[in-house]
């Protein structure tokens, strides 16, 4: 149990009212999040709101040194203050961390949260495990996450970055005795320059508490780097000789394979989640999991939202693949539509985070003439590129709300529905307005 007392002294904080033995425990930032008896950390200018987390009956609040607190109508509260409240949320981040006994960290371009998620399924069968949530897995997330950890034996942690640095900071916080590298892609290129870069920056979740590195063996760059020999090494691939291979693949809506002695795993969604499943395998063995719990396990799949998710309705099959976007990922999304027998229409949004994006625009455009679609609708600044090389019937909306506006006089009743771009543009609003019709 981490308390107020252990807070004042590893973050050189001051208790200005309330209980010094208080435990710090279901944090949060936002008022907006608050949680009944969990501790506020008023990061940047949210300490603002803390008069809004008191009557919702937080019970600690930690605070930078500020002369303008009004406690007055509030009784049993704890308030700590500090200098810099998010260099002080992770400072005590690394501190519990050496409470915990194993932690799994995981990054790579795309497929964290899914693999995270079939991790926690297959060892929360055998042991008390504690997941990323909501997508905490950056500068803020990662302590956070730690920070919310109870007495749960294996943390799964998500690692993720957006520019040169990032990941150095989370590894020395983190400290994962064992790490998953899922795959290195081009998103956020434009913040490296090339994709040797972002592996240089991802692999530095490495450190020398380290024991085991977990590759996919099928990445170019993951595949060629030359790992320090002081760290075990275990692969998993679907093409290359591999310590845990996928054979006899059946790729479908529900797809399947074999590994090692576990056969007919079934893959709740494309073939692509294969990976993560074996990633998933990887880490099952290291923790002394029976093939039989990993088979029954792997494919309850947690429902992502906006991450390659099914949505059926009375009208229409969307393919919720709104959250983020990358060239790979887009032919991961396209492989899988084909799939369907309906009517197929592909809604695509700009791909943020990309330096070269005339020839990845191109690239889809020549992917997308090998299927049967319907429609193609593209947003956003750039992808109106795309348009311009695709052979078929394609629309270009500047924006989300455009398409909101006319989609139900473009598309046919029936029709299998591929949603596809980077948050920021907003695709999941298209999601949610079909969904409730």
């Amino acid at each position: 149990m981490i308390t107020v007392k252990d807070l004042i002294r590893v973050c050189n904080g001051k208790l200005l009212c309330g209980d010094i033995n208080a435990e710090i425990k279901d944090p949060f930032i936002s008022s907006l999040e608050a949680v009944f008896e969990g501790t506020f950390f008023g990061v940047g200018n949210n300490y603002k709101y803390y008069k809004d987390v008191l009557e919702k009956k937080a019970s600690v609040c930690v605070l930078p040194f500020t002369k303008d607190i009004n406690l007055r109508g509030f009784n049993n509260v704890t308030i700590v203050m500090v200098k810099d409240v998010l260099e002080a949320m992770r400072s005590l981040a690394a501190y519990k961390r050496r409470y915990i006994k194993n932690v799994i960290g995981i990054t790579g371009s795309v497929g964290k949260t899914t693999t995270s998620n079939i991790i926690k399924n297959i060892l929360k069968s055998k042991y008390k495990v504690f997941c990323t949530k909501k997508n905490r897995n950056g500068q803020i997330g990662v302590p956070l996450t730690i920070l919310s950890v109870k007495d749960e034996d294996v943390l799964v942690l998500e690692m993720g970055i957006s520019k040169e640095g990032e990941m150095e900071k989370l590894s020395l916080i983190a400290k994962p005795n064992i790490v998953v590298v899922t795959n290195i892609y081009s998103s956020h290129v434009e913040n490296f320059g090339d994709r040797k870069k972002i592996l240089k920056e991802k692999l530095k979740i490495i450190n020398n508490y380290t024991n085991y590195v977990i590759v996919n063996n099928d990445n170019d760059l993951l595949r060629n780097y030359k790992y320090k020999e002081e760290y075990k090494v275990i692969r998993y691939s679907i093409n290359n000789d591999s310590n845990y291979k996928a054979l006899n693949v059946v790729d479908d809506k529900i797809s399947s394979f074999d590994c090692n002695n576990i056969s007919n795993i079934k893959v709740n969604g494309p073939k692509d989640i294969i990976y993560n499943i074996l990633a998933a395998i990887c880490v099952s063995k290291l923790f002394n999991i029976d093939d039989t719990l990993i088979k029954d396990n792997s494919f309850l799949l947690d429902n992502e939202e906006h991450r390659l998710s099914v949505i059926k309705n009375k009208y229409f099959t969307i393919i919720d693949d709104s959250y983020n976007s990358s060239l790979e990922s887009v032919y991961n999304a396209l492989n899988y539509l084909d799939k369907f027998k309906e009517n197929k229409i592909v809604i695509l949004g700009d791909i943020l985070e990309i330096n070269n994006y005339k020839e990845t625009y191109n690239l889809i455009a020549n992917k997308l003439n090998e299927y049967k679609i319907e429609l193609l609708i593209t947003v956003g600044d750039k992808s109106k590129i795309i348009n311009k090389y695709y052979k078929g019937k394609s629309l270009h909306f500047k924006n989300e709300e455009l398409v909101r506006r006319k989609i139900l006089k473009l598309i046919s009743k029936d029709s299998v529905i591929l949603i596809k771009g980077s948050n920021r543009i907003k695709l999941f609003n298209i999601v949610n307005y079909l969904n409730n019709l």
